[in-house]
């Protein structure tokens, strides 16, 4: 799968310098390191576990946050500008 920023992401500086770091964007600079990181190699995931906010998913629902979360991913399949999904 793919990993996302609330899952703790950790990269080498060597690397994160490669790739050029996050972009600029409203939303999925995540999804755009991840997505640059693994055009270097392969990505390995920890079985340990991390503290992240759910504030979103306790405020939205786990149907309302899923689905937000999908038409996000969509739109950007479709090209709409990360500003105009934000």
């Amino acid at each position: 799968g793919m990993p996302y920023g609330d899952q703790a992401l950790f990269l080498r500086k060597e690397t994160f310098d490669k790739i050029g770091g996050y972009q600029e964007l409203s939303l999925l600079e995540d999804v755009r390191l991840v997505a640059e990181a693994r055009k270097l190699g392969k990505l390995k995931i920890f079985s340990s576990s991390v503290s992240v906010s759910d504030r979103r998913w306790q405020v939205l629902g786990v149907f309302q946050t899923t689905l937000l979360n999908q038409c996000i991913m969509l739109g950007d399949v479709f090209g709409i500008p990360s500003d105009t999904l934000a």
